[in-house]
């Protein structure tokens, strides 16, 4: 534009820039579980999972853009957008054998997670391979009610934890 330099600042009177967004997110959960005691304090648990995410989107910007194909007119330009986002279902099935109390010297779990994601939209969709996923934890309790300590605990476990990004 004739007199502008680059790295400037200008002011125009009456030429405001607005605009807004939102996001909405919808989210729900169902699950099912269920405990069966083996003997002493040894459980085991089985459930499933299902959790259905989805969103809108709504966008609204305009303001005042300079146009040089049309020879150096400023016109006022307006973006919207509202539109459904990705719909994401997370299905899972457990299994976990715990054993041991808060008393117990050794206590742990063992435990198996098969997980499934599927995501859709307006023309496409997504469908995942299941995954297993298992964990284990030990907690090792050899010392208690020893002087300062009213017990000294080690505690290791590992495990695989599988995500799906939930807003693409």
């Amino acid at each position: 534009l004739p007199g502008v330099s680059a790295g400037a600042s200008y002011t125009l009177t009456d030429l405001d820039m607005e605009g807004e967004a939102d996001t909405t997110i919808h989210q729900f959960q169902a699950k099912i579980e269920t405990d069966y005691l083996l003997h002493g304090s040894n459980i085991l648990t089985f459930g499933v999972d299902e959790v259905l995410q989805m969103s809108n989107i709504y966008e609204k910007f305009g303001g005042w853009v300079p146009m040089e194909s049309l020879g150096h007119e400023i016109l006022y330009n307006e973006y919207t957008m509202d539109t459904d986002g990705n719909r994401i279902v997370h299905s899972s099935a457990y299994a976990l054998w715990s054993f041991g109390t808060e008393k117990s010297t050794l206590r742990g779990e063992l435990g198996i997670r098969g997980e499934h994601y599927y995501l859709w939209n307006d023309g496409y969709d997504f469908n995942t391979v299941p995954v297993v996923n298992p964990r284990l934890s030990l907690n090792w309790t050899p010392i208690r009610n020893a002087g300062l300590f009213e017990a000294i605990t080690i505690s290791a476990g590992s495990g695989i934890f599988s995500q799906f990004p939930l807003i693409l």
